[in-house]
């Protein structure tokens, strides 16, 4: 049982159709675009950015202008979705999500690697790439703006910190096993996601105190878990 959005979507659709009784989608962002324009949910299908101008286009982490990436080793296809945040703004990315299964979702089982591909001079503490969640029963059509909810256990806390807070940064490999994480986790909602129902998920790269790290996402799988699915 497939979603569509994972093998069979209309490309443009936002958002993602929950159309049977099993979710098991998967996005590794290897066709994100090497240079701008991105476009939302066509780029690469159902995915949104905050603020599609802000896609510099594919990059090894030496680039230190603020906006989203497809961060990867020199001209390969293997890419990974990220930001690279400035301490005065906010990044957001993220993938939309309706219920047309015809039963209610309590959770989701989500995995994804998370990778760094830059280290910034972040100072005392350290940056963290934010997973969060919104659920509605109305339309869902942007990643932005508030009513979102943090899944601590989804985020990512780059393993690289500079304790300087200044303007520089050093590229990284972010495929090496030192500058990746996988984070793996069951986020079980508080209320069941009905039918008609939307969810959306997005990585948010928050403001900080000092000069961020480049982070990224790669190789995401969301699996969804249906209450009472049919015994036939």
């Amino acid at each position: 049982c497939l979603l569509l959005g994972s093998a069979g979507r209309a490309v443009g659709q936002t958002p993602i159709d929950i159309t049977c009784v099993s979710l098991n989608y998967t996005q590794s962002f290897d066709g994100l675009p090497a240079a701008p324009p991105y476009t939302n949910a066509v780029s690469v299908p159902g995915w949104l950015l905050d603020a599609p101008a802000n896609y510099r286009g594919h990059d090894a982490g030496a680039n230190a202008t603020n906006g989203i990436y497809g961060y990867g080793s020199g001209t390969g296809g293997d890419r990974a979705l990220g930001s690279y945040n400035l301490t005065a703004t906010v990044n957001d990315f993220g993938v939309i999500f309706r219920n047309n299964s015809g039963y209610p979702i309590q959770a989701f089982n989500i995995s994804y690697f998370g990778e760094q591909w830059r280290m910034g001079q972040y100072g005392a503490g350290n940056d963290q790439l934010r997973f969060q969640y919104l659920q509605s029963a109305a339309p869902i059509s942007v990643i932005t703006g508030a009513g979102y909810t943090n899944h601590a256990a989804l985020h990512f806390n780059p393993p690289q910190n500079d304790p300087t807070c200044g303007p520089g940064g050093t590229p990284l490999d972010g495929n090496l096993a030192a500058n990746r994480t996988l984070i793996a986790a069951t986020l079980t909602l508080p209320s069941a996601l009905n039918p008609g129902d939307y969810i959306a998920f997005r990585w948010r790269d928050p403001i900080g105190s000092c000069n961020g790290h480049g982070m990224a996402v790669d190789d995401v799988n969301i699996e969804a878990v249906i209450v009472g699915p049919p015994t036939g």
